[in-house]
């Protein structure tokens, strides 16, 4: 590190009047130690470090600050690299929150120093331009009075003949232009730099830098010699969007244009960035509306789309602000220019200027666009993401208010588009009320409620009749069905109470218009617990009752309030001639079944009495008994139903049937409502009768217990039961109470006359779909209920004198593999009963009075079996225990006693399918001691080995090309294969 230690007088450069109040001694004397502090400070400095370059900096502008007198020379002190790096580092920290401007200062004491940059030459003598200076570290930076850094160091830099470029290749002539500095880029200019060259960065022309800093000057400089207007940067800008981007100053614009046009220039008006932007679309995204015209005037598209398919007019309803003006002015200047504009132009998501409009809550400029043309017979209100969308772009939720911007956004826009004659339907309804809960803005309408004081008010004078009904329609509908819409309720009845009342539209002959949605029919058409007193409180302000709403689907007012149970409102309908029997529209209901099945036993009355049919189907063809015996947890509305008819004389169809051919009595059984269907045979239901399926009431009788009152009842009756009754795929009553596991109610087939002789045995697939339809298919002893029904039905058909064959065995046997009735959970420890809390909680289980879970499963085998029986398990496995214990064992023990109950079982058909499989070498006795030693899966895998190893020579015989490996996986029935120690046996 070298200096210089001249401290001569050359070492000071005089300017003007810095020594005025100074003595010439006492001046020379302060400069010197000046001048040596500022080489000391110059001599610690490891100019390779930028900490200590800039802490050199900041002890250095206190020193200038306050220099006084004649100033250094700092080519005596600095070397040139060194001061570069002073002027570099003052340019690039420049301080605009100082009050003093450090780096200004410091820039400005170099350029008072009289320092002027040398050029560096090449072998030639030639100046350099290759090469980054602090012009170029300035351009890096922006900040407040950038340009008075520029023009001072412009002085130092101010050979104008040598454009200095950095490795990006931004020029100093770059920087003048970005700078504003006319004067510089003139002189440039005369020099011959060519005036579009770009930098190899950004790709922006020095007209892109002029035009950003909108310096109009030297704008106009550049296109008064030869800069070309169309050129792009980087991101596909030409000037003209870089003006649309950041000026404000039209001025700039129409300069543009004049010289442009007095150079005979063409500007491409209508080009795209790489977003696909056109200058028209960029000012007018950005709310310039002052500079549209202007373009317009140019020659700029006003239909072209950008990137995303929106034309200017979709950017306009993009606002933020409903800025009315905006779009009167495009329209205005596009009249102007007789330029024509698709107004329902849809961009690529499929939507039109009218639906950015309203998603962005613009009721002005809905108005504009509907004034202009804008076809609302097709146009399709936003949906709720667009409207979420377009609000959180907005930055709505951080304002304190912006439930109630979100509310009267929404409803200014229903209201402005019903007011022009659109109609909102369901489907909108729903979006509008949908934002309404998610943004809570009934929380809002409910607290204002409750801190009410005084008269309600007149809320005509607030709010429109469309947002009035949009409010109460958001409060209609409630989506959590087990809870109470108290909140939306209590709005409904400060609607009320405030008096207002609903008004019909009157049509061109002065008669209502009926086809309206209201918040009736939403109300109606949900369930929460408090839904009929919301219906009831909106029916003082829906209160025309000679005005019978009905929606797009065909559901009336008349409908709801039958459904609400409102019958004062049912009555003062039909008093004004409304039809009993109007079916709604949807689901073929008449206003009978809809009573029916909401249980309003006070409106079926007063319908029935004033004469509405109980014998009409609806589109399922179900007449209101159908609906009554779908009707669960009622068993007195059919005898309250027969009741009124009887008293007004009206007959009842008991057997009527559906489309699927089902009378009453096949609902009633099928929903296990006995005492209807006890009550329908003494209506003198038929007993008989098949539906479409062949099924007879004694087919669908699931509950053992009601078997005997059918019969009871039809024997009084003196009316014959068809017991052996086949469906259309050949199964009798007996076959579905034995595939069910029903012992009991094959009893009393029996009892009544069933005939065993020609029973065949249900297949497997039979016993499949009944256990599919069994309810208790997820509870932890499933496997001991279906073991033990079989067992038990077995039993009970044997002890009534049928034999089971091998193949009815065979089906017992598959059922126990693929439901795994016999097979522990792979991952217990063998002494799970051990378990502390399946012990703890197995003790209070009890099998027989005398007998828990926990002591039983803890016997020996041999002592267990002759415990119990298997009606012992049957009702075990019924009763309601709850199993509290952890799943595994749950499983572990349902199987273990399944293998207690089966024992004897599938030892009594091993035993035969053993012998057949040795070929009856061995004796029965012989056979007997070998089976005695097998486990209980090994008792099954011996009964189901025959039909393993005939379905693996199926398998081989039925493939093209014989695969032996393939036979020999094939485990069917999830069996395996015969038992090592038996197969010396069976070879």
């Amino acid at each position: 590190m070298s200096s210089s230690d001249d401290s001569s007088d050359e070492s000071f450069h005089v300017e003007g009047e810095e020594t005025d109040d100074y003595d010439t001694e006492e001046v020379d004397r302060l400069n010197q130690d000046k001048l040596a502090k500022l080489k000391c400070m110059r001599k610690k400095v490891n100019w390779n470090s930028e900490k200590e370059r800039n802490d050199l900096l900041v002890r250095l502008y206190p020193l200038f600050k306050y220099w006084k007198g004649p100033l250094p020379n700092l080519r005596s002190i600095f070397r040139k690299n060194e001061i570069e790096h002073i002027l570099s580092g003052s340019a690039m920290n420049w301080d605009v929150t100082s009050e003093n401007r450090r780096g200004q200062r410091i820039i400005d004491f170099v350029v008072r120093s009289g320092y002027k940059d040398k050029p560096n030459v090449d072998k030639d003598g030639k100046p350099s331009s290759r090469r980054t200076t602090p012009v170029h570290h300035a351009a890096g930076r922006w900040l407040i009075n950038n340009d008075n850094v520029f023009r001072a160091l412009f002085k130092i830099y101010d050979r104008f003949d040598v454009n200095y470029t950095d490795e990006g290749g931004f020029t100093h002539f770059h920087a003048a232009c970005m700078s504003g500095l006319d004067y510089a880029v003139q002189r440039f200019l005369e020099f011959g730099q060519d005036p579009n060259c770009v930098d190899r960065v950004r790709r922006d022309s020095p007209l892109h830098l002029a035009v950003r800093g909108e310096h109009r000057k030297v704008v106009e400089l550049l296109l008064r010699n030869g800069a070309n207007p169309n050129l792009i940067n980087d991101t596909g800008e030409t000037p003209l969007h870089v003006i649309c981007l950041t000026s404000v100053d039209e001025e700039l614009l129409k300069l543009f244009f004049k010289i442009n046009d007095e150079n005979n220039r063409m500007v491409q008006i209508d080009a795209r960035d790489d977003l696909g932007l056109t200058p028209l679309n960029v000012i007018i995204k950005y709310g310039l509306s002052n500079m549209i015209g202007l373009l317009l005037r140019n020659g700029a598209d006003p239909n072209l789309a950008n990137r995303e398919g929106s034309t200017p007019l979709h950017l306009i309803c993009q606002q933020v602000v409903d800025e009315e003006n905006f779009a009167k002015l495009f329209f205005e200047f596009t009249d102007a220019n007789r330029q024509t504009i698709l107004i329902d132009a849809k961009d690529n998501f499929g939507r039109t200027p009218l639906q950015w409009a309203v998603a962005n809550f613009m009721p002005d400029t809905i108005d504009v666009l509907l004034d202009r043309g804008a076809d609302l017979s097709s146009f399709a209100f936003p949906s709720e993401s667009h409207f979420i969308d377009r609000f959180r772009s907005r930055a709505y939720p951080i304002y304190p208010n912006y439930k109630l911007r979100l509310a009267s956004g929404l409803l200014s826009v229903v209201e402005r588009l019903e007011s022009r004659g659109y109609e909102l339907d369901r489907s909108d309804a729903l979006v509008v009320m949908k934002l309404f809960a998610d943004y809570g803005v009934l929380d809002t309408l409910a607290d204002l409620d409750n801190d009410w004081k005084g008269p309600p008010p007149n809320l005509r004078d607030i709010f429109g009749k469309n947002e009035i009904k949009c409010i109460l329609t958001a409060c209609a509908i409630h989506k959590d069905r087990s809870v109470a819409n108290h909140r939306g309720q209590l709005i409904i009845e400060f609607v009320a109470l405030s008096g207002y009342k609903d008004k019909p539209k009157i049509d061109e002959d002065g008669k209502p218009l009926l086809s309206y949605t209201t918040p009736v029919h939403h109300a109606a058409r949900r369930w929460y617990p408090n839904r009929d007193n919301v219906v009831r409180e909106l029916f003082k302000i829906y209160d025309k009752y000679d005005v019978n709403y009905i929606d797009e689907f065909g559901f009336t007012h008349f409908h709801a309030a039958c459904i609400a149970g409102l019958d004062d409102v049912v009555n003062r309908f039909v008093d004004l001639g409304q039809d009993l029997n109007c079916i709604d529209q949807e689901t073929g209901d008449p206003p009978l079944h809809l009573a029916l099945r909401e249980k309003q036993k006070e409106v079926v009355k007063s319908l029935l009495t004033r004469g509405a049919d109980p014998n009409l189907p609806n589109a399922e063809g179900w007449t209101s008994l159908h609906i009554i015996c779908q009707t669960c947890l009622d068993d007195d509305l059919a005898e309250f139903f027969f009741k009124i008819n009887d008293d007004i004389d009206q007959t009842v169809q008991v057997d009527a049937r559906d489309n699927l051919g089902r009378t009453p009595l096949h609902l009633a059984l099928g929903y296990g409502l006995n005492v209807t269907a006890e009550l329908l045979l003494r209506r003198g239901a038929d007993p008989n009768i098949a539906d479409e399926k062949g099924l007879t009431p004694l087919h669908l009788i699931c509950q053992e217990d009601f078997a005997e009152t059918f019969f009871c009842v039809n024997k009084e009756k003196h009316q014959v039961v068809w017991v052996d009754a086949q469906d259309k795929r050949g199964r009798t009553p007996l076959q579905y109470a034995v595939a069910s596991l029903l012992p009991h109610l094959i009893d009393t087939l029996l009892d009544h006359g069933a005939d065993l002789y020609v029973f065949v045995f249900p297949d497997e697939s039979h016993f499949d779909e009944r256990f599919e339809a069994l309810v208790f298919k997820a509870d932890a002893n499933f496997k001991l209920r279906l073991a033990s029904g079989l067992m038990s039905v077995v039993k009970h058909l044997e002890h009534r004198g049928y034999e089971l064959d091998r193949s009815d065995a065979l089906v017992i046997m598959k059922l126990f593999a693929k439901y795994q009735l016999l097979s522990m959970p792979a991952d217990l420890d063998k002494r799970w009963y051990n378990n502390e809390e399946f012990a703890r909680e197995a003790k209070k289980i009890m099998v027989k009075p005398i007998m828990s879970l926990y002591n039983f499963v803890r016997l020996r085998p041999e002592k267990a079996e002759k415990l119990l029986s298997y009606s012992d398990y049957f009702t075990f496995a019924r009763a309601d225990h709850y199993w509290s214990f952890d799943e595994r064992y749950s499983e572990a023990c349902a199987v273990y006693l399944n293998t207690i109950l089966c024992r004897t079982f599938l030892r009594r058909w091993t035993l035969e399918y053993f012998l057949k499989l040795t070929r009856y070498r061995l004796s029965t006795e012989c056979c007997e001691i070998i089976i005695e030693q097998l486990s209980i899966e090994d008792l099954l895998h011996v009964c189901l080995a025959p039909e393993v190893m005939i379905q693996s020579h199926d398998v081989c015989e039925n493939d093209v090309k014989p695969d032996e490996e393939k036979c020999n996986k094939s485990r069917p029935l999830r069996a395996r294969k015969i038992p090592k120690k038996l197969k010396d046996y069976v070879q």
